[in-house]
């Protein structure tokens, strides 16, 4: 039903409305018409996940296996900030609460 009702608001939004225009594309779709192997979109969809930035850089890319090495340290980094940043949040807190209790600042650093 949801799918049902998503479609006719692209419909809605093009056909009525003409605000824009929406296009529907399966990644399958996309990975059978440029020739991935299976490997390939096994691997696209580990390090990609659904992003259609990432799948137009493999399309686009002469030499997939490095493309996709190369997405994946991104995400790797990414991760990695994602991680110091909460323990950077974490820390914070946890300074602050001690800064209430014993009523003192506590460098985070």
């Amino acid at each position: 039903m949801l799918i049902y009702k998503l479609f006719n608001f692209f419909i809605r939004l093009t056909k009525e409305l003409h605000l824009c225009h929406v296009f529907a594309v399966s990644s399958d779709s996309l990975f059978k018409k440029y020739g991935f192997s299976n490997d390939e979109k096994e691997l696209a969809w580990e390090y990609c996940g659904g992003k259609p930035v990432c799948l137009l850089e493999l399309i686009n890319a002469k030499e997939r296996a490095e493309k996709l090495d190369e997405l994946l340290q991104i995400r790797i980094g990414q991760m990695e900030g994602l991680i110091e940043d909460a323990r950077k949040k974490r820390i914070t807190k946890r300074t602050f609460v001690f800064s209430i209790i014993f009523k003192t600042q506590i460098n985070a650093d």
